[in-house]
């Protein structure tokens, strides 16, 4: 028995195997995964690592280098690139197409740990993956405005929401940012404590045993047995911490030498929506759950809270929501699907004029779509933007096969086969021609085995592209040569008999002739005139193909121009500001950003998140049929570059365009190959490279097409040397590690207690001691030191050196190299002998 035979020879076997396939299908397409990306593992594992205090040459020297020596020991390693800017760095490793990276991670944490254990207590070294869990985890953004402070909206939002949210089915993770959290400041004077001969760390000392945990004090007897004791010393407020004895026997008390309070801590950035003051939740989803099915919930639950706090004046904003926009995609798919199908069933039904043979389809593309979702859970993978990508392309072939099949089938029915026969011989027939059209659909996917991807994790997306194409291919193969030629047989060749033994009557009813017919007389006079005058009919072609190729072009050049479209509905800018702001000063510019765009008619929403050295805005354009005329994203850029121009030192440019996004931007737009061009150079002199990278980074921005140039390291922040004189330190008997610890107080994060301190509805607030006032040069030089020879200050102990901002050492595979990107104009060459001369 042939496999063309097996389906008409074992219907019920066949059907069966069929049903259970279809049957697979509906139970997968309820339990597959839904989420807005594909949980994709890259090529290339990351190594951050700091060592306080340690100059740029150390750290190279100790720990990139250290590093380099030991990674290129491990097998499938291809390229390594270290950066180190001041006492920290990192060093990000490519790995070769088909190494095992949860192995590799592995053997980098373990020479992580090595060798952080020969480095100076504080060193940290971790490593880190370059994937896309996160954002396959992702649900949505939240913002919520209200009347109040920032600080009180952020403890609502900890305390009631946040709970309320994450406690929805499905969500795993509910972050909250802006606002700044509580604490327990301690803000302790240096001149009070200096003036009794203690010092910070003693204090430290002292409070952290006051906060520490109840400690076991033995058994006692009851009556019920025995009870273990517990001490429980903890003081009861900020107010009786604050009568905390610092030096026993004697009357000083924390309240003598520190202000104690219950505050918010320092903020690093700020959240605002439509110029108000905000904070933001970022919603996670675990990683089985349904994307669209928790979006929802997430959705009634944020119209419950919305009701709930309306009199608090709290406004909840879905900033980004990738739920719905899985939902949408789907809801498109379904649209495409019933369309395509629709449209096919009714132009069989135009022809064939019989509901049995439109039936063997209606059946056969459903059977097959259900088949390939069970073939895509299968295979493992999820229904997220690019699997629905892959899907919408490939689900308008599923009919093709069905009707070549079952046409066959009709024509062996028509030259007087049985039902049998014309079934086993119609799939014989049309096998190899349908393997053919499949395989040639799969082979525009054949390049990805040869082509070279700077990034691994774009091969692995359009990977998944080609499966969730190449699935319902395969499925669809399946359904044409198994349950196609079943159906035609025991479906529509009893019909299909009938109407040939119809037609064959009114045949003889007109003398043997065929059976006049309209349609086929008009098609048959438009043939002739198209084979007499053919010139006119490719005439005509050509020029509807030149015609498409001028739009096609005209449309590519719109949208290469890098701006964007002006019918976008949403517009993203960086704001680079002037440094030495603080986040005060950052916010008052932003400000005049939001209310330019909000004096735009027909903005929707402004969004912003600011932080002292730049700021990011995201401007909501109403629907297009809302907008005043002219309103596009053009006018909003437009607006705000003349806005910003009124400012010194502001700086407005799109997300993405370029001109230092940050590590962390810049390292995703290399994964997914949308990193900016760049110039390389390499070799032994570091102060050398940077020399010659400054001159190439002035020669770029001279050049009218290059709209700006930056060194893909950017250098660290400024920094301010505290040098200690050593005479002066060896006459009082001190060393410098004595001395120096004084200026923790002058951090501006403080520093925080090991210990937190437990309110009594059983919440833990950190403790974190910071020193109160502005600081500045004269504040560290006044800052008073206890010495054997009474106080002080540090300014007698020690010099202060500022060393400008610290140069950023690269490394590439182990050789020092400097890269200069660059970003070209809008009015750059894109293509052609233009864009290679350039």
């Amino acid at each position: 028995m042939t496999p063309a035979e097996f389906p008409v020879r074992r219907p019920v076997a066949t059907a069966m195997i069929f049903a259970a396939l279809v049957l697979l299908g509906a139970i997968a397409w309820r339990i597959i995964p839904v989420e807005l990306f594909p949980d994709i593992e890259g090529d290339r594992l990351s190594v951050a690592f700091t060592r306080p205090g340690s100059e740029p040459e150390v750290v190279e020297r100790e720990l990139l280098r250290a590093l380099e020596a030991r990674v290129e020991t491990l097998p499938g390693v291809a390229e390594t690139w270290g950066t180190v800017t001041g006492d920290s760095g990192r060093l990000r490793i490519r790995f070769e197409p088909g190494t095992d990276l949860h192995v590799r991670d592995l053997d980098l944490r373990r020479i992580a740990a090595d060798l952080e254990r020969t480095q100076p207590r504080g060193t940290r070294i971790e490593v880190q993956s370059f994937d896309t869990e996160i954002v396959s985890r992702f649900v949505m953004v939240v913002q919520i405005t209200g009347a109040g402070d920032r600080f009180a909206l952020r403890d609502l939002a900890e305390e009631e929401i946040r709970p309320r949210l994450a406690s929805v089915p499905g969500v795993s993770a509910a972050m909250l940012f802006g606002g700044a959290p509580r604490e327990l400041r301690i803000a302790i004077d240096p001149q009070r404590i200096a003036a009794l001969g203690i010092d910070a760390a003693s204090v430290a000392e002292r409070v952290t045993a006051a906060l520490a945990r109840p400690r076991f004090a033995g058994t006692a007897a009851s009556g019920a047995g025995r009870a273990a004791v517990l001490v429980d010393g903890r003081p009861e407020g900020e107010v009786s911490l604050a009568r905390l004895t610092l030096v026993p026997g004697r009357n000083v008390q924390l309240r003598h030498v520190a202000d104690v309070a219950l505050t918010a801590g320092e903020e690093e950035e700020r959240a605002r929506v439509d110029g108000r003051p905000a904070v933001t939740l970022v919603l996670f989803k675990q990683a089985e759950a349904n994307l669209v099915r928790v979006g929802r919930a997430l959705r009634e639950r944020l119209h419950e809270l919305e009701r709930e706090f309306a009199a608090s004046g709290l406004r909840f904003t879905i900033a980004f929501d990738g739920a719905r926009t899985v939902e949408e995609q789907l809801r498109r798919l379904e649209k495409l699907a019933a369309g395509g199908f629709a449209i096919a069933l009714a132009v069989l039904l135009l022809f064939l004029r019989q509901l049995r043979p439109v039936a063997v389809v209606a059946v056969s593309v459903p059977a097959s779509l259900l088949i390939g979702v069970a073939l895509l859970y299968l295979s493992g993978q999820s229904v997220n933007l690019i699997t629905l990508f892959g899907l919408a392309v490939g689900i308008g072939m599923l009919v093709d096969n069905s009707i070549v099949v079952y046409e066959a089938v009709q024509r062996r029915l028509e030259r007087g086969d049985g039902p049998d026969e014309a079934a086993v011989r119609g799939v014989g027939t049309t096998a190899r021609a349908i393997l053919a059209a499949t395989a040639t659909n799969a082979v525009v996917f054949v390049p990805l085995a040869f082509t070279v991807f700077e990034s691994g994790l774009v091969r692995r997306l359009l990977e998944v592209l080609a499966l969730a194409y190449l699935i319902p291919l395969a499925a669809s193969l399946l359904v044409a040569l198994g349950l196609v030629p079943l159906l035609a047989r025991y479906l529509a060749a009893p019909a299909a008999l009938a109407r040939l033994a119809a037609e064959r009557a009114r045949r003889r009813a007109h003398g043997g002739l065929p059976v006049p017919s309209r349609a086929r007389e008009v098609f048959s006079a438009l043939l002739a005139v198209a084979l007499r005058r053919p010139g006119a009919w490719l005439a005509a072609t050509g020029l509807l193909v030149v015609a498409s190729a001028l739009v096609g072009a005209v449309w590519l050049g719109a949208s290469a121009g890098g701006a964007e479209p002006a019918r976008a509905d949403e517009v993203r800018l960086q704001v680079d500001l002037p440094p030495g702001l603080s986040l005060d000063g950052a916010t008052e510019r932003v400000a005049v950003l939001e209310e330019a765009a909000l004096a735009i008619g027909g903005v929707e929403r402004v969004t912003s998140l600011v932080r002292e050295e730049d700021a990011s805005l995201t401007i909501r354009l109403e629907p297009e049929e809302r907008r005043p005329p002219g309103t596009d994203a053009a006018l909003v850029r437009e607006r705000l570059q003349r806005a910003a121009r009124e400012m010194t030192g502001v700086e407005i440019r799109s997300v993405g365009s370029g001109g230092g996004g940050g590590e962390e931007d810049e390292g995703l737009q290399e994964l997914l190959g949308q990193a900016a061009p760049e110039v390389v150079i390499s070799g032994p002199d570091a102060d050398r490279l940077a020399e010659l990278a400054r001159q190439i980074e002035a020669a770029l921005e001279e050049l009218p097409e290059v709209a700006s140039a930056w060194p893909r390291a950017r250098p660290g922040r400024e920094e301010v040397w505290v040098e200690p004189e050593q005479r002066a330190l060896a006459s009082l008997g001190l060393t410098a590690g004595e001395v120096l610890p004084v200026l923790a107080l002058l951090r501006r994060e403080g520093f925080e207690l090991q210990v937190g301190y437990q309110e009594r509805a059983g919440r833990e607030i950190p403790v974190v001691f910071r020193r109160p006032g502005r600081v500045d040069r004269e504040a560290v030089t006044r800052l008073p030191v206890v010495t054997p020879a009474g106080v002080r200050r540090l300014g007698t102990l020690a010099r202060l050196r500022r060393a400008g901002s610290p140069t950023a050492i690269q490394h590439h595979n182990g050789r020092l190299e400097i890269a200069v990107r660059y970003r070209l104009s809008p009015q750059a060459p894109r293509t052609g002998p233009e864009r290679a001369a350039l």
